[in-house]
């Protein structure tokens, strides 16, 4: 990796102010833990590092932004069944595909490095997605991205999926 590579990363990392969003960490909204639809999957990013903890990482499932993440850690949203992409706005993580299956608990790692970032499927969480980024990262580090699921009460997200 040259030197300007390395330096360009840590100025990404550092000037967190550039982003257009605005996350706020607390207790998951009860909507999290609700039983999703027999049709649906429940999806979490989480990201465990304080590596460019002040940089606010969008995160987008076929194009629509779904939640992000603030230094460590954790989001859920639900998916339809099918073809799912994920994508990050401001880190250089390569897209992750995903066939998702109707009933999964898929638990997504957002790995930020000093180098190229990465978005890993840990694949089907037991007993749920919520539960392990919980423990993981502790009840208190959910991110509410500023604008989405205001309320304990607001219904998560749902994302279809794409025809396989």
């Amino acid at each position: 990796m040259t030197t300007s590579r390395v330096a360009g990363k840590l100025l990404a990392l550092g000037i967190a102010g550039c982003s257009a969003y605005s996350v706020r960490l607390g207790a998951a909204p009860a909507s999290v833990d609700a039983a999703q639809d027999a049709g649906l999957a429940r999806l979490c990013v989480v990201r465990k590092t304080a590596i460019g903890a002040a940089l606010t990482t969008p995160v987008r499932d076929n194009g629509l932004t779904v939640g992000a993440t603030a230094g460590p850690s954790w989001f859920c949203w639900h998916a339809g069944p099918g073809l799912h992409t994920l994508t990050t706005e401001v880190s250089d993580a390569p897209a992750l595909e995903l066939d998702v299956l109707a009933g999964e608990e898929r638990l997504i790692e957002h790995r930020v490095n000093i180098g190229q970032d990465q978005l890993i499927d840990r694949g089907d969480a037991e007993p749920s997605a919520p539960a392990v980024a919980a423990a993981e990262l502790g009840a208190t580090r959910y991110a509410t991205l500023d604008g989405m699921n205001e309320t304990a009460t607001a219904p998560v997200l749902v994302v279809p999926g794409l025809k396989r």
